[in-house]
């Protein structure tokens, strides 16, 4: 199935997530799965929040910024691809002169945080 993000409505929000200025979005969602084309200016963010039930993979094609995954900093740049486990808590956030362009996708899984560790503990014994 082809996606074109030119052919979707962007919106625009202001202090997405707790973050600063706006973010400008165009946003493709089903049931499962959540995609988006995502842009900030420079000096923008977005807010510092927790996926508890699903995860983010965010792929930069534009720019610079800074991701901060529990607590950890990575820079970004063109090319690079970020990965935020469920459970985890991130914010990213533009450093650069120009706009930072990524797409970002949020898979739901079926189980929250909580269900996966009992999971992971039972595997374990």
């Amino acid at each position: 199935m082809l996606i074109d993000f030119d052919k979707i409505v962007h919106s625009t929000i202001e202090n997405f997530r707790g973050g600063e200025k706006n973010t400008r979005l165009a946003l493709y969602a089903d049931t499962v799965n959540r995609i988006g084309k995502v842009t900030l200016r420079p000096g923008a963010s977005i807010g510092l929040h927790r996926h508890t039930t699903s995860s983010e993979i965010i792929f930069v094609v534009l720019g610079t910024g800074v991701m901060t995954c529990d607590g950890v900093e990575e820079e970004l740049r063109s090319g690079l691809c970020s990965y935020c486990p469920i459970g985890s808590e991130h914010t990213l956030r533009n450093t650069g002169q120009d706009e930072l362009v990524y797409y970002a996708v949020i898979p739901e899984h079926t189980a929250d945080i909580e269900e996966i560790g009992k999971i992971a503990e039972e595997d374990t014994e």
